[in-house]
Formats: C-alpha cells, structure tokens, sequence
C-alpha cells in the first residue's frame, strides 16, 4: 500500500513539474522556435542551471550529433538538432502548446514532436535513438532513399562530366575569337568597367572610403596580357587571394586557379565543344554549360549541381552588330528577372544603359554610363532615385582615379590606378 501510495505521489510530482515545463502559451507569449504540424522535431537541450555529471552531458551530446547525423540538413518538413534556444511552441491544427527548458528538472533532454500528438520531453540520453526510431521509422526511410538517390545521382554526374572531357574536339582562330569575345564578361571584365585603351602590364589599385585617402578600403593588383587578365590579387584585411588564369595558344582560358594567402584554394578547368563550353571547379561536380548558337554567341547558361539538376539558367539575345540586348535570369524554373541593355550608335559595343527588371516589377533599377564633362560617369538609379554615381579621371593607359558618390552626392570612395613599372 505504501508503495502503491509512493507511485501515485510520484506521478502526481511529475504530472505537476510536466504541465510545467509543457502548457498552453499565454495570449501573445512569444517563443525562440515554432513548430506547426505536419512539421516534425527533436531538439536536442540543455538547462544550464542544472548541474550534471560530464560524462552524461557528453552521452546527450554525442547521441544527438549521432541523430542529426541521420536526417541531414534540417528542412521544412523536419528540424533536428541541438540549440540553445529555451522556448518552443508546438502547434497541431487549433491546438498549441509552449515548452520552457528552463523548468527542465535535468540538464539534459530530447524534445520529441511528430507532428500528430503532443510533444514530449526524453530526459534518458540512452533512450533517445529507440524513441527516434519508433516515431520516425518512415522519414528515417525516406531519408535513406533519398542519401542512396543523390549517391547513384553524383555517380550519373561525375559520369556524365567525366564523358564530355573526353570528347576529342579542335577549336580553330574564328572559334576561338568569337568564344574569347562572349566569355570576356564573365572571366575578364575591364577594371571596374570602364573603357581602357592599353591596359597592357600590372595595374596596382588602391580604394579608400575617404577623400583624403587616409582610410583603405582595400588593395589589389592585376595583370593585362593581350588585352586579358593573367592574373590578379586582393589585399584587404591583411587577407590575399587571387586567381592565376592560363590560356591556350588560341587564347581561349583553359583554367583558373585561386588561392587564399599564397595557398592554392580550387580550380575551374574549361572543356570547349562545338555548341557549348563547360566549366567545372575542381572541389566539387557542380558545373556551369554555355550553350553557343550559329554565331559562337552564348545563347544560354546553365548551371548543374552534383547531382545534375538545374539549379539557375541565363537566356542571352543579341542585335544584328552582335550586341546583347536582353538577359533573363531563372532559378528553379522560376524566372526571377530581365536585363534590358540599349546603346546609343551603332558603332558603341558597351551599353549606354542597362535596365533591371525584376519578375513582379517591384522596382526598375537603371544603370547608365555616359559622358560628362568629358568623364566617363556611371549612374545607378532606382525607381527614378539616384543610388550611386561613380565619375572615371582615368587616361588611356589605365592610370588615374576614379570617385565615388552616394545617392546625396557624398564621396563614398576613392580609387585610384597606377602601372608598376617593370
């Protein structure tokens, strides 16, 4: 009898400190995480106020990292992990209930929620995989077909990207022109932009965020061979990088290798066929496809990930001087936005202006470059509103400076450009 008596007390004890630490949230008592059904959880907790044994904080610890392990990267559908967070709504249809840890009786626990009933909370370290598990045997499934999908998809990949390097393909002088002319935007823009007529050697830039230069921003020195970047370095916060570019005797870019304080990071190698290019970096199977029409012109860019699914596209469109006059940009299928690009002449290659228009016209963001005052002045405008403007003193051999300007007309920077001398 006593011990039956003890039990109830027990459960009375517990049921008490439960509806505790687990009750209806007050009207408009916010929490760190929310949780809405059919979402599923298990949070991984710590009362810090309690003190436990390490070798039982260390158990908790190495079990929930062992879960996570599990499912992955948290999504939507499933969050797993361990947070520091100390509040946490659960809601199931009309139905909500508030967890606090700082009532937690122990240091340590497991937070279960499976979407269809009421969370609980798991104090033993040892039954957390058992309890996990049982209630999420079938996205625990799921989750192990879809790890074996993206192994056999990366294995498809590494495949497929492997076979095009294979492709045995010579390109001759009016491929090669043509490819060196479109890819030009993407791997060796100008210096910040603007027309330079010899660029030829190293250009060493400096670019400060006061007037009097007294405040650097940061430094860089870059490398002109033929009208291409060889190579070209970055100094800012006593951090360099840099990227080193090789080319064929064609010209046409065969590789781009980047490295981090002196330190080789990654490569993109360069595949040329007849109706595309392919770049792929070295550190994974991702990679981009440049699709040529009759032209040579890149007509659209792809982009893969490793397991070979599209992830962003680009569609090009060109006049009749082959000059691009429109960009659509798509993510997912998505179409995300348009680049509308107009030039004053015929003779004029560089736009005069650039206009950015996003999928729901939620704004209209221009970008002008013109003459005046005989300077070479880029305006960024949104809306109508000036944003920045930016005025070019450079001379024809790449040597000057270049300011720039708020949307109040306040110099935000100030760069400037000189040769090093050989």
């Amino acid at each position: 009898m006593k011990k039956q008596l003890f039990l109830l007390f027990a459960s009375i004890f517990l049921i008490s400190c439960s509806q505790n630490i687990i009750r209806n949230p007050m009207n408009g008592e916010k929490s760190d995480f929310g949780i809405t059904s059919p979402s599923k959880a298990l949070f991984f907790v710590e009362n810090e106020k309690i003190d436990d044994d390490e070798e039982k904080i260390k158990t908790h610890t190495k079990t929930a990292n062992e879960i996570y392990s599990m499912f992955g990267e948290i999504t939507d559908k499933m969050m797993v992990g361990r947070t520091n967070a100390k509040t946490f709504k659960f809601t199931r249809g009309k139905k909500t209930w508030l967890v606090d840890v700082n009532k937690m009786p122990k240091r340590t626990a497991m937070i279960l929620f499976d979407g269809l009933q009421k969370p609980f909370i798991e104090y033993d370290s040892e039954k957390y995989l058992p309890l996990t598990k049982q209630y999420f045997a079938e996205d625990l499934k799921e989750k192990n077909i879809l790890k074996q999908t993206i192994k056999a998809d990366t294995k498809t990949t590494k495949t497929i990207v492997d076979s095009l390097w294979t492709i045995s393909f010579v390109p001759d002088k009016q491929y090669a022109s043509a490819i060196t002319y479109n890819l030009k935007r993407y791997y060796s823009p100008a210096i910040f932009g603007f027309n330079s007529n010899n660029c030829d050697g190293t250009i060493f830039t400096e670019t400060f965020t006061d007037l009097k230069q007294t405040k650097l921003s940061y430094a860089s020195s870059v490398t002109y061979a033929n009208g291409k970047i060889t190579s070209d370095e970055y100094v800012r916060n006593g951090e360099v990088s840099g990227q080193k570019r090789h080319f064929s005797s064609l010209g046409l870019l065969d590789s781009m290798v980047y490295y981090s304080n002196k330190e080789a990071d990654g490569k993109i190698e360069f595949k040329y066929l007849p109706d595309r290019i392919i770049s792929r970096y070295n550190k994974s199977l991702s990679r981009d496809e440049y699709l040529l029409n009759d032209k040579f012109q890149i007509s659209k860019k792809i982009s893969f990930d490793a397991r070979n699914q599209t992830e962003s596209e680009q569609n090009f469109f060109y006049d009749n001087f082959g000059r691009m006059v429109k960009e659509e940009y798509y993510s997912s299928g998505k179409k995300l936005s348009t680049n509308i690009f107009e030039y004053e002449g015929k003779e004029q290659k560089r736009f005069s202006k650039m206009k950015v228009i996003p999928s729901d016209e939620s704004y209209i963001s221009e970008n002008t470059s013109s003459i005046i005052d005989g300077r070479e002045t880029f305006i960024n405008t949104m809306n109508g509103k000036i944003q920045s403007k930016t005025i070019s003193y450079m001379n024809n051999q790449c040597e000057g400076k270049v300011l720039m300007y708020d949307g109040y007309n306040a110099i935000t920077g100030v760069t400037i450009q000189r040769k090093i001398k050989k």
